[in-house]
């Protein structure tokens, strides 16, 4: 299995039916399939763009500037090969806010090898899922400070795996990166000073830290400022209906 020229043109013809965006991408992160909702989303021409194997810094567009982070993203599936789901949100093309649930994963060869990567988009635009990642960026839970971005990327995931915390023991970890103080994030999760200050000590232990600073300096470098507990997403509707 390779990127034939006949085998991308029948799989386009499949996926341009398609609502949803979906794209495959070469080991040189050069886009060799994309639909028509994805070139329609990116700003591309057409969706037959195979031949020209643009990357995501030829996207005709302001996009074109988060490219880094794409290819990070991009990076971090190849290098593990564990599939990742992210939250997307930003301007499109037609200038239009849009949230988006991206899912990523590697594509192997007849041999096992990995050859590319392969993803797909669902939009979530005025969902209720959405509404609540407004409530959190809107309530300064993602970014302690006011959102200008144009673009943002998180990678969604149960809780922060490599140490082995709990979602409640995640969710403090993700405010403490973003710099807020105990008696912040216990009026931000709704719980006891006290409780948060239980969940920090456990966290020194899992993580082999004996300070805060440390915490997030081991955090930070793990790459984990850039993951979004799932369960934060949860936990802001409940907070949004009461």
């Amino acid at each position: 299995m390779d990127f034939s020229t006949d085998m991308l043109g029948s799989m386009l013809e499949i996926y341009d039916q398609s609502p949803n965006i979906v794209w495959w991408k070469d080991l040189e992160h050069r886009y060799r399939l994309i639909n028509r909702a994805g070139a329609v989303s990116l700003g591309f021409k057409s969706s037959k763009i195979s031949y020209e194997s643009p990357t995501d810094y030829d996207i005709p567009n302001h996009l074109r500037e988060h490219a880094d982070q794409f290819v990070e993203l991009d990076n971090y599936v190849l290098k593990t090969g564990i599939p990742i789901s992210i939250l997307c949100f930003g301007k499109y093309s037609d200038g239009q806010w849009r949230m988006h649930i991206c899912n990523v994963h590697t594509i192997l060869n007849n041999n096992n090898c990995i050859m590319g990567l392969a993803g797909n988009s669902i939009e979530i635009t005025d969902t209720p899922l959405m509404r609540s990642a407004l409530f959190l960026i809107e309530g300064g839970m993602i970014f302690n400070q006011d959102i200008n971005h144009p673009h943002f990327n998180l990678i969604l995931q149960n809780a922060y795996d490599d140490f082995k915390l709990s979602s409640r023991e995640s969710e403090c970890l993700f405010f403490y990166i973003r710099g807020y103080t105990a008696k912040e994030v216990a009026l931000k999760m709704g719980i006891k000073y006290k409780t948060i200050q239980n969940y920090l000590e456990r966290i020194k232990i899992k993580m082999g830290c004996s300070s805060r600073s440390q915490i997030v300096e081991k955090a930070l470098h793990r790459g984990m400022g850039k993951i979004l507990p799932k369960q934060l997403l949860l936990s802001s509707s409940d907070r949004m209906r009461e």
